[in-house]
């Protein structure tokens, strides 16, 4: 009996022995799932490549949407640039789409009824020579609804601005224009032709011979208000020196604007 005590003692004692060392497991939370572990194949792990930045930073826009002002449709669209800027005529008819991308420059004429379109080309029938540039601001401006300004810089290799007239016409469904190098001098004097107490302002616009490098072609004496809106203009060409002659002068206090205007052909004569 007591050989069996003892044996059942060390029992106990190896037992308890065993269990030196041994930690529980942790208890885990059946509410909480366990997220498998992913092993993505090592081709995944490539860094992606950096932006490429363009020459001086610009980026490309994707295209280039015209929308009609009224119902907001699209009704025209093309190809992006580095920069793009639309003017629209005074009575709707056409949008004028200047763009520019590293190089070059270019102004397209929209009319978007028929989409017909003209792309701008110099007084010689030439494109828009490369290394041209358009101003930050105020590169175009209609004048009527069937003329456009459009001002150019670097046409000659240097950084002097130039101002072009660009006729607009429809003729059979197709849109043609003509553009000729214009220049433009503020004329000295204070004048108030209208009589409403503010002086105009006086412009002498000559238009240049496209065959002849700064010869002038005619010229435009124009008239305006303050705000631009324009009083009279008068034409004169070069082929016709003297037939047209204008005269600032004052009657009675008030100025006034005298106009000579004679025509002479093979035999007869006009004067007025």
């Amino acid at each position: 009996m007591r050989k069996i005590a003892v044996s059942l003692a060390l029992c106990l004692l190896l037992a308890g022995c065993g269990q030196i060392g041994v930690q529980p497991e942790a208890e885990t939370d059946p509410e909480t799932p366990q997220e498998p572990a992913v092993v993505l194949p090592e081709e995944d792990w490539e860094e992606p490549p950096e932006p490429e930045v363009p020459s001086g930073g610009l980026y490309l826009l994707d295209s280039v949407p015209i929308l009609d002002p009224a119902t907001e449709e699209m009704i025209w669209e093309d190809k992006g640039d580095y920069r793009q800027s639309v003017l629209w005529s005074p009575g709707g008819s056409y949008v004028a789409i200047a763009r520019t991308t590293e190089t070059e420059v270019m102004v397209t004429v929209l009319e978007p009824v028929k989409s017909a379109y003209w792309h701008m080309t110099m007084p010689d029938g030439s494109n828009i020579p490369e290394g041209a540039f358009l101003p930050e601001e105020d590169w175009g401006r209609w004048s009527g609804n069937d003329m456009l300004l459009v001002t150019l810089g670097g046409v000659r290799g240097d950084t002097e601005e130039s101002t072009y007239r660009c006729s607009i016409r429809m003729e059979s469904s197709r849109l043609k224009g003509t553009s000729t190098e214009q220049v433009t001098k503020k004329l000295a004097g204070i004048y108030d032709f209208d009589h409403d107490g503010i002086p105009e302002n006086m412009e002498l616009v000559t238009l240049l011979d496209p065959e002849v490098e700064g010869r002038a072609e005619f010229y435009e004496l124009q008239i305006s208000k303050k705000d631009g809106t324009r009083l009279w203009t008068e034409s004169a060409h070069r082929s016709h020196p003297g037939w047209t002659s204008m005269f600032a002068c004052r009657i009675d206090g008030e100025d006034y604007l005298l106009r000579y205007k004679p025509g002479m052909w093979q035999g007869w004569a006009v004067y007025h």
